[in-house]
């Protein structure tokens, strides 16, 4: 038979074509192995670098509505004892009742911190979620990936 090898040691020429088909398919594997872990290296690389993108530029669109953030915390914390209460002075000496600008003063106060909180949160919900197209990216290359390792019908 071609699959056997002889008692005497000798090799038939359908052994060594036997052999070198063998040797040709394991390089074809080696080969084929070699190119799909060069493309996972390759698309880990690439989403690596499309994160680090994602991340610079979410950290960029968040720094206004935290800038905002803190300026509304400013306002309620600082300038409240100091500027709210000298327009209610301001609205004493205009002749409106003490308490009554005391409200007045308090409602600006509310309405300026309300205004930059609103300001705030429209931004962040504008603007676009920050690793969108990092999460789109990494699911279309594991789509790659499990396609191009399931075996595939021809292959069975």
């Amino acid at each position: 038979m071609a699959t056997q090898t002889t008692m005497n040691g000798r090799h038939t020429a359908d052994d060594e074509h036997e052999h070198e088909a063998i040797g040709a398919q394991v390089r074809q594997l080696r080969t084929g192995a070699s190119r799909l872990v060069h493309d996972l290296v390759s698309l880990s690389e690439l989403q690596t670098q499309l994160f680090v993108v994602d991340a610079k530029q979410g950290a960029q669109r968040t720094l206004k509505p935290v800038v905002f953030f803190a300026a509304a915390g400013a306002i309620a914390l600082g300038l409240i004892p100091v500027v709210f209460a000298g327009i209610a002075g301001l609205l004493v000496l205009a002749g409106l009742h003490i308490v009554a600008a005391v409200w007045i003063s308090i409602a600006i106060g509310g309405l300026a911190a309300g205004t930059l909180v609103w300001l705030a949160r429209k931004q962040l919900r504008t603007s676009p979620k920050m690793f969108e197209r990092s999460l789109t990216e990494l699911s279309l290359n594991m789509t790659w990936l499990k396609n191009n390792i399931r075996p595939h019908a021809d292959d069975e």
